[in-house]
């Protein structure tokens, strides 16, 4: 009976002390397990393992030293773990901002791209329809398989016309002022573009003292040679009669002065160069 009572006393003793060490904030995980390690062994008694009660009350003894108040450090450490799981969350969160506008930033570039592709075809239209006749211009501006023969980088048949002013330096030097010569040569190419595109021709580029242009046979047809031809013989005829009708201009008037053509037919490359869709070739 003695020994019945005394095990009793320990086992409110220590029930009591449990109690008083979690009223001032001891940790529950401590607590509810030794809690639960001294309760009485109902399971351990209906299964008959009777002989783990001696060992229990002496556990049950040297309970009360473990269980501890949170010290200074655990506050501090507990206090991290939450800031840095904050902190966690926190970039988490960015990072699924900066994820979704990463795939907006995507989305515009390719929007972008598209729209830079679509202006320099634009462009390349706008700069090719002025370099052709009216007649080639509607067409172009129409269809686009028509458009497509002038910017593919492919093989075709082509009179390719260069003009030049002979003398052209010295006829500069003998214009009484860089403006009267500047009137001279640019109303002369203006002209002689006008007959390149009326013949069937694209004007590439002025070169400073001429023109560069071309006749490829899908623009100007078989009679390509033909056109190159006629708009050379044009051209030398507006030349004439250009310089004769701007005598004014020149302090001096050269008898030796005309235009220089060069003509040349064959197989070319087109090739992309800039905005001029025939800014280089290759003739065989």
């Amino acid at each position: 009976m003695k020994e019945g009572r005394k095990k009793e006393e320990k086992k409110e003793y220590i029930n009591k002390k449990i109690k008083s060490k979690s009223s001032n904030s001891v940790d529950s995980f401590y607590v509810d397990f030794y809690k639960n390690l001294i309760q009485p062994n109902t399971v351990l008694s209906s299964t008959g393992l009777t002989f783990f009660k001696s060992e229990l009350d002496k556990a049950a003894i040297s309970v009360e030293p473990l269980i501890k108040p949170v010290d200074d450090s655990q506050i501090k450490y507990r206090k991290e773990i939450v800031d840095l799981e904050n902190q966690v969350n926190d970039l988490l969160k960015k990072l699924q901002i900066k994820s979704k506008q990463k795939e907006e930033l995507k989305e515009e570039k390719e929007e972008i791209k598209k729209k830079l592709e679509i202006l320099s075809n634009n462009k390349k239209i706008l700069d090719l329809s002025n370099k052709i006749c009216e007649e080639g211009k509607n067409k172009l501006l129409k269809s686009t398989e028509f458009r497509n023969l002038f910017f593919k980088e492919e093989k075709c048949l082509a009179a390719i016309l260069a003009i030049d002013i002979r003398r052209s330096t010295e006829l500069m030097l003998k214009a009484k002022s860089p403006r009267d010569f500047a009137k001279f040569i640019s109303s002369l190419c203006i002209k002689m573009m006008d007959i390149i595109k009326t013949n069937y021709g694209v004007v590439d580029k002025f070169t400073g003292d001429g023109i560069l242009s071309f006749f490829p046979d899908f623009y100007s047809g078989s009679d390509a040679i033909y056109y190159a031809l006629n708009s050379a013989n044009e051209c030398n005829n507006y030349f004439k009669k250009h310089y004769d009708n701007s005598r004014t201009l020149f302090s001096t008037i050269l008898t030796e002065v005309g235009l220089g053509t060069g003509i040349d037919y064959g197989e070319t490359v087109n090739v992309k160069h800039f905005s001029h869709p025939f800014g280089k070739y290759i003739s065989h």
